[in-house]
């Protein structure tokens, strides 16, 4: 029988063994393709199957006749002379905005949000998102999570006197829905288009299609109106927001890694498993630098949440939507930071 014969034997019976071990295989081959971009042919599968399945079984021997741990059979390389290496990828694009640097200084551009428009509390122009802050300042959390709903609170109202009027920035207006604060005094809306006191007493309208209130006897000072207005149904006027791009001058922190290795391991690896180790220590140093630069960033996440060491805003106050925990976490994970790698 002669060479080839003999493999095709080998590989038909090797077949059942390989199934049995699939397994082990498959993360021994996975292990070879991510490693050096080395594959298994079907005998070499069936050479690998046919030594995990003898390894298994002497193992199984040995616990039941002397009882030896199996702890003490792995330790031995005669067994499975396979080097298996696993790297952490980065973690940085999924919590940071990142950019490849082409020299030591260099400039990159980063997403300013703002809102465009007069909202409730929230004036044109403030900041929902830019380099060094995340979300508004504590003041107006309330007002900027209700930014794109159908309410509004803490609009301010101009100075009122009899016969005054006052347009409502958002429209048309849900009947029913306006609360008018000057201090003490409040009025409301009886949903038939009449401003009232606390005492039912008319001191004004409101038209609701155009959001202008007229004053009869209402006066106010220092007033702020609450309403909801209809979002879906041919709004005259919704809240915007402005995207601005900047710029930030960076300087790169240096890093510097060096590795040895011996020329006969590297020869012996080479031809018993065909794996180059300058391939694996070379990628080896280079997941290294990447796991410190994610830690030396979270550590910088971290200070920024508790010390604003970084100069960075993380506003830490929850909206009713989240546990203060959980606002935290958010808060820490999807800030847009420029950092560089």
């Amino acid at each position: 029988m002669n060479e080839s014969m003999i493999a095709k034997r080998y590989l038909r019976e090797g077949e059942a063994i390989v199934r049995r071990n699939d397994k082990m295989v498959s993360a021994v081959e996975r292990a070879l393709k991510e490693s050096s971009n080395r594959t298994l042919s079907k005998l070499d599968k069936v050479k690998l199957a046919t030594v995990i399945e003898n390894i298994s079984n002497l193992m199984s021997l040995t616990e039941s006749a002397s009882h030896t741990e199996v702890s003490d059979i792995a330790d031995k390389q005669e067994f499975l002379n396979l080097v298996v290496c696993t790297y952490a990828k980065s973690t940085l694009p999924a919590s940071t905005m990142t950019f490849a640097m082409s020299q030591e200084t260099s400039v990159v551009y980063y997403l300013a949000y703002k809102y465009g428009s007069n909202k409730g509390g929230i004036q044109a122009g403030d900041t929902l998102n830019k380099f060094d802050q995340y979300w508004v300042d504590d003041n107006k959390i309330d007002a900027a999570s209700k930014y794109a709903s159908e309410e509004i609170e803490g609009e301010t109202v101009t100075d009122m006197a009899a016969t005054d009027t006052y347009t409502l920035e958002f429209k048309p207006v849900a009947a029913g829905s306006i609360k008018i604060t000057s201090g003490a005094n409040e009025y409301t809306d009886d949903g038939e288009g009449h401003i009232v006191n606390s005492s039912n007493v008319t001191v004004g309208t409101v038209d609701y299609e155009t959001g202008v209130i007229t004053s009869t006897t209402l006066t106010t000072s220092d007033a702020t109106v609450d309403y909801v207005y209809a979002n879906t149904i041919c709004p005259v006027q919704v809240p915007q927001l402005k995207l601005e791009v900047s710029k930030l001058l960076l300087n790169a922190k240096a890093y510097t890694l060096g590795y040895t290795y011996s020329t006969f391991a590297a020869f012996n690896l080479l031809r018993s498993q065909n794996v180059d180790l300058k391939d694996l220590l070379g990628e080896g140093a280079a997941n290294e630098l990447v796991q410190e630069i994610d830690a030396l960033v979270y550590k910088d996440f971290e200070a920024a949440a508790t010390t604003n060491s970084l100069g960075v805003t993380f506003n830490m106050n929850s909206t009713g939507y989240f546990s203060q925990h959980e606002y935290k976490l958010i808060n820490v994970l999807l800030h847009r930071n420029m950092y560089q790698n």
